[in-house]
């Protein structure tokens, strides 16, 4: 065509390209939800405001003045801009940055440690070095070399010469030739252990077969190749010294090329553990992180007499110590793996007085189909239509799932945002990934782009959440205030009455899982972005010691001596997860009761549900032992394990007087059931009689050991920490279980109490509502992992390798040590209120450099006590700080205060300038995911 050039196809193709990457921002998930884009990704965006973006193009070194050339072509930037919006970056480049950016307990990328990256890609190789330092900012990357003549299109090329150049002693045409060239590169990955396996087998011009064996590629193009790149990373080692190797790209992660590297230069390269096979994802990535770290960076210092300071500040209490004041209502949830429930209480009348008397109550009735077989609770449960429109919830979605087997039946939803829980479900060896695509379900937080037959786990919490608390809202704006909920007035009722909500959570999740909650109810309209303190959060046993504890003096009515300075032990033995716990109680004064955590909460996934997995596991066995394959048979079990989940599991007992239960069989039972001594059936077959030592043994024992190892686990920490355990006290469903009481009781026996609530199923809402009351009861924790500041300090000289880590302070003498660690808190550390507690350290930084400010978290007991940054230490949060340019203050030490808050959803941190000089315009621009200046970070 005439006119037509590779610069006019290329600069056609960007401009196109450009255009639809910004398109795809304006909708894209973590982009619209965040306040600082708001703005960003408005309508007028595209034709308005592309100068606000900047971008970084991979591509071989001797093409990038061609690819600006083609951006300023295509009308992308103009040229003017090109220096400061349009970066460039080799693939070995953005690979090493993916990998800096990546966990280091992944990548095994330690501190003062150099490496390579060697990517052999298609097109080129290139090769760049990695100065690694504690974090992604402080590393540093740099550009080597990279190749055009080595990348792995080279061996097509080669592979071509050779049958051209034989192309009459193979009788081959062009058209064979193509086919052949074609077949070949659909092998690249090569194995030389079956030299003689033919790899490509191709009809010569005449028809007949010509054959090629791995060990003839090799001799033609394989081993003239990898000689080549072996040669290429030798001399790079030579001349920057000896490194620990990545190898990436289409061909680096070839096992034949590692192998014949590891041969040939054994001793001259030190490998790492990690290969990556790069992706475009892994490619663009670095890319991103590249521009991010363009900034020269410095680590904050303590310095002079700041040295050695640190400030605890506890927040004041406010006229309103609880918030309430604002509310009508308050709403307990306790969501629940299998079931939720619901307590609420009511703060004012009609007349918006203050109510003269505050009585929790429990949603016992109307929920939807009734009720989950009366036990004042709704199923977890949710069905969608294939678009992903909510369709059932609840009971009604359990009922459709025979009648609409096309939808999607969503359950154990919030065992997706902490999937340690999840050993194995439904008797499946439990894999995360595997379970959410067979579900229909995305990543935690974002689905991939354009599937209609996915949705993220959030999204489906959070429709969930949205379908109960509509029911739970106009049942109690019904029932207390008596207004009606019809088409016309739903919307303006639910504007009316404001509705403070507590949320209870697993004893050991984490604050990543709970921030997503707290985005789930954002989504779920619970709350409004802006207005989070609306919400609470409390964890499960902690809401069951509240609802204990004016229980307290008739659980221990007969006890010998005072409750004063009492430990006792809560075991919230759920449906799926089972949370046990210490606290402690103490009187002071007459009346006032105080009680705090003490130890580390233990949990496992050995809840009730897990006695129905094995109770299936056991009627399914029993089939298979009789012929029957229940995949191909119209068999089904639901009315079986009805039976069991409501008569035989709450109640059963090794009595001797009943040695065994009759389970009825569906259908018409098993057909010529010719006996087994491992089974009895009676009434014709249709009935299979289980022995009562084979329930105990088979079913229940396996799940009541691991609840017992759980309260076990707390008695060793009692004992470890000089403490003697008074109590236990059992709530959830399944500590109505017979069997699982009588253990208990039996197995603790002359060790302390066992003590088990009558209300105990719904103790966690009505809990849940009294937190929200009087977010102060419980009033001390402790620390579940330690929180440090990464800065450079002074430090002691008879620390090991403390030499090792000398760097110069700002007046140039070498009296400073970095990756020293300052904790705001360490493990087992007693924190003293449950409501927001605010620690302060100062911190120097010179000017104008950009600033890392990096919080890091260990959970470790013995490496939380390093002062040092450890591979067991986790990144939570980084912030930086870019400075205004200033004339005229070079060299100037700038004061910082970094604050960290520890509250219900977890950690949180405010930077602020102390300087008032620099202060309004470092505020302007310290920018992190979520705020300008206080950070939720997922610690």
């Amino acid at each position: 065509m005439d006119g037509l050039t590779i610069q006019k196809v290329i600069t056609d193709y960007l401009k196109y390209f450009a255009e639809l990457a910004l398109k795809r921002l304006q909708v894209h998930e973590k982009l619209i939800h965040d306040m600082h884009f708001k703005e960003f990704v408005s309508e007028k965006f595209i034709d308005e405001d592309i100068k606000a973006v900047c971008y970084c193009l991979v591509c071989p070194t001797d093409r990038q003045a061609f690819m600006k050339d083609c951006f300023i072509k295509a009308g992308i930037i103009e040229e003017s801009e090109a220096e400061r919006r349009l970066l460039f970056s080799t693939r070995a480049v953005a690979t090493a940055h993916c990998q800096l950016s990546l966990k280091r307990n992944v990548t095994k990328i330690q501190s003062d440690y150099n490496y390579l990256v060697c990517d052999v890609d298609d097109v080129s190789i290139g090769i760049a070095k990695i100065q690694a330092a504690s974090t992604e900012s402080l590393s540093s990357v740099t550009a080597i070399s990279d190749n055009l003549t080595l990348g792995s299109i080279n061996l097509e090329t080669k592979f071509e010469d050779y049958l051209m150049e034989n192309m009459a002693k193979l009788n081959l045409n062009l058209s064979a030739i193509a086919q052949f060239v074609d077949a070949f590169s659909k092998h690249y990955k090569f194995n030389m252990d079956f030299p003689e396996y033919v790899v490509i087998l191709q009809n010569d011009a005449n028809g007949n077969r010509i054959k090629f064996t791995y060990e003839e590629l090799n001799k033609i193009v394989f081993r003239e190749f990898i000689d080549s790149i072996t040669e290429y990373i030798l001399n790079a080692t030579k001349t920057h010294g000896q490194y620990n190797l990545f190898l990436s790209g289409k061909y680096g992660a070839d096992a034949y090329l590692f192998e014949n590297l590891r041969d040939k230069y054994e001793g001259e390269i030190d490998y790492c553990i990690s290969f990556d096979e790069s992706s475009l994802n892994t490619i663009s990535f670095g890319a991103v992180s590249l521009i991010l770290n363009t900034y020269v960076s410095q680590t904050s210092c303590l310095y002079g007499e700041q040295a050695s300071t640190s400030e605890n500040v506890l927040e004041g209490p406010t006229k309103d110590t609880n918030g309430n004041g604002v509310y009508d209502f308050i709403v307990g949830i306790d969501f629940g793996t299998s079931s939720s429930k619901c307590s609420y209480v009511q703060l004012k009348d009609k007349d918006r007085n203050p109510m003269p008397t505050r009585i929790i109550q429990t949603i016992k009735e109307d929920w939807t189909r009734g009720g989950f077989f009366q036990l004042k609770k709704t199923l977890t449960l949710l069905m969608y239509y294939i678009n992903y429109k909510t369709k059932y919830w609840g009971e009604g979605a359990t009922l459709q799932t025979n009648q609409h087997k096309d939808l999607n039946f969503l359950e154990i939803l919030r065992l997706y945002l902490c999937p340690a829980f999840l050993e194995f479900f439904n008797g499946e060896n439990f894999d995360l990934e595997e379970m959410m695509i067979r579900r229909g379900l995305a990543d935690i937080e974002t689905p991939k782009k354009g599937s209609k037959n996915e949705v993220f786990v959030v999204q489906a919490i959070a429709d969930y959440l949205k379908l109960f608390k509509k029911h739970v809202v106009e049942y109690i704006i019904t029932k207390e205030m008596n207004e009606k909920f019809n088409v016309f007035t739903r919307e303006k009722l639910l504007k009316k009455y404001k509705i403070r909500y507590v949320i209870t959570v697993p004893a050991l999740w984490n604050a990543s899982a709970r921030n997503f909650m707290v985005q789930a109810a954002i989504e779920a309209t619970i709350i409004k972005k802006d207005e989070i303190d609306q919400l609470l959060i409390i964890s499960e046993p902690e809401a069951a010691v509240l609802y204990c504890e004016k229980r307290f003096p008739d659980y221990f009515k007969n006890w010998e001596g005072d409750i004063n300075d009492t430990n006792f032990i809560i075991c919230d033995a759920g449906e799926t997860i089972v949370d046990s716990v210490t606290f402690n109680l103490t009187v002071q004064g007459k009346k006032e009761q105080v009680i705090c955590q003490i130890g580390d909460a233990v949990g496992d996934s050995c809840g009730s549900k897990y006695l129905d997995v094995r109770f299936k596991d056991y009627i399914c066995e029993f089939y298979r032992s009789c012929g029957v394959n229940l995949d191909n048979e119209s068999v089904s079990l639901d009315d079986i394990m009805r039976d069991f989940v409501t008569n035989y599991k709450p109640n059963f007992m090794p009595d001797r007087n009943c040695d065994s239960y009759d389970i009825d069989l569906p259908g018409k039972g098993i057909i010529n059931f010719r006996g087994n001594y491992k089974y009895r059936t009676a009434n014709g077959d249709t009935t299979l009689r289980i022995k009562s030592q084979d329930i105990k043994e088979k079913i229940f024992s396996p799940i009541v050991a691991r609840v017992i190892s759980l309260i076990n686990d707390q008695l060793r920490q009692a004992e470890k920490g000089g403490r003697t355990i008074d109590a236990i006290l059992m709530v959830g469903g399944f500590s109505r279980s017979r069997y699982l009481q009588q253990q208990i009781k039996g197995y603790f026996k002359g060790w302390c109490r066992v003590i088990i609530p009558l209300e105990g199923v719904t103790a966690i809402s009505h809990s849940a509502v009294s937190y929200a009351l009087n977010p102060r009861m419980i009033t001390k924790k402790t620390a579940g992992q330690s929180l440090g500041l990464l800065v450079l300090a002074p430090l002691e000289k008879d620390l090991a390798n403390s030499h090792k880590r000398n760097v110069k302070d700002p007046d140039g003498e070498e009296n400073l040590k970095k990756d020293r660690l300052e904790y705001f808190v360490t493990r087992g550390e007693e924190l003293e209120n449950v409501r927001p507690r605010v620690y302060k350290k100062d911190v120097y930084v010179v000017y104008p450099n950009t600033a890392a400010i990096e919080i890091f978290s260990c959970d470790s007991e013995e490496n939380a006590n390093s002062r040092y940054l450890t591979m067991h230490h986790t990144k939570i949060l980084e912030a930086k700080i870019i400075m205004p340019s200033m004339v005229g203050i070079d060299g100037k030490l700038i004061h910082f205060t970094v604050s960290l808050q520890i509250d219900h959803f977890g950690v949180s941190v405010i930077i602020e300038c102390q300087d008032q000089l620099i202060n309004a315009e470092v505020q302007k621009i310290t920018r992190n995911e979520k705020s300008s200046l206080k950070i939720y970070a997922q610690a």
